[in-house]
């Protein structure tokens, strides 16, 4: 910032900072400021000197895109926090709003609430008929020195696991739930994990909510998921009783799983094909319209299950009356 603004001295502009992951990248040496970010927020920030550090105190100007409203009202969240040299007093943000980038001329519209820990603030105010002409934003300390932080935005946050509403799997295996990746984004996902995935084993309803840590809003998401019993089952009667008792009136499948049609064929002993038909509707025992007679009969299974492997099943009935 001295570049752009023509200071003679290094300390007499305020710091652009980026945090590396151990310290922040762009300040001078002497001026102590160690403050690590807070966990999930914006990485970069400004540190503006008290008025010993620097005469009259530091600031920076932000350009708008247009200027103010009259009789509209505004509102301007920072988040911030007291460090580097300087009296040990909160950090106290003073904002003021001009129609150049300067101090002179500009009108008060408060300050941000004194703060020594990382704090997240909104200053509102309602535009004059002056401000109206205004197009800049003035933040300036005077009594200590602090680290304003980058805007902090969840915009970004929206959660999409692309999953539908509802998904079924089979016992056995697993789903990967991957929400949004982001270095400034903290997951709590409805088990308790705080990754930004998690494996899924269980029926049940999955839910993560991504936040950034000292910055307003969040963003969540949802998806029920189901497992099941996916082993393909064809169990088939082999007595058979067309009566008016209702044991077995109909010969079809005792048992079936996972499976999604079949067709089936019945033969008396001699080869003759007695029936053929779908295979959950069943035989009723007759024959050209005509009960078939007792005794023995061979029947043929095809089937397909839901996985659109195709199946083939023999076997052997009596039919009784």
């Amino acid at each position: 910032m001295g570049q752009i603004c023509g200071c003679q001295y290094d300390f007499e502009a305020s710091d652009m900072l980026e945090w590396d992951g151990e310290k922040w990248l762009g300040t001078i040496s002497y001026s102590l400021v160690d403050l690590p970010p807070p966990t999930g927020c914006v990485k970069r920030a400004v540190w503006m000197g008290h008025k010993d550090w620097t005469p009259g105190g530091e600031g920076i100007a932000l350009k708008l895109d247009k200027p103010f409203e009259a009789g509209k009202t505004y509102q301007y969240s920072f988040t911030y926090a007291r460090d580097g040299v300087g009296p040990d007093l909160p950090f106290t943000p003073l904002a003021y709003t001009n129609d150049k980038p300067s101090l002179t001329g500009a009108q008060s519209i408060g300050n941000f609430t004194p703060t020594f820990e990382w704090l997240t603030d909104t200053l509102s105010f309602t535009a004059s008929s002056t401000q109206a002409t205004h197009s800049w934003l003035i933040i300036k300390t005077f009594d200590s020195s602090g680290i304003i932080l980058a805007p902090c935005r969840v915009e970004s946050a929206t959660i999409s696991v692309n999953l539908p509403q509802d998904r079924t799997l089979c016992l056995g295996e697993t789903l990967l739930l991957q929400a949004p990746q982001n270095d400034y984004y903290q997951y709590e996902w409805s088990t308790g994990a705080q990754t930004s995935s998690i494996v899924v084993t269980q029926s049940g309803t999955y839910e993560v909510e991504i936040s950034l840590t000292q910055c307003p809003g969040s963003a969540r998401d949802a998806v029920e998921v189901e497992f099941i019993d996916c082993t393909v089952v064809l169990e088939m009667p082999n007595f058979f009783s067309p009566n008016e008792d209702r044991f077995n009136p109909i010969f079809k499948p005792i048992t079936s799983n996972y499976i999604n049609r079949g067709w089936l064929q019945v033969f008396n002993r001699w080869g003759e094909k007695v029936f053929e038909g779908d295979l959950f509707e069943g035989w009723n025992g007759k024959a050209n319209n005509r009960d078939a007679a007792t005794g023995v009969y061979f029947w043929t299974i095809g089937y397909t299950d839901k996985n659109g492997t195709n199946h083939n099943q023999r076997g052997v009935l009596q039919l009784s009356r």
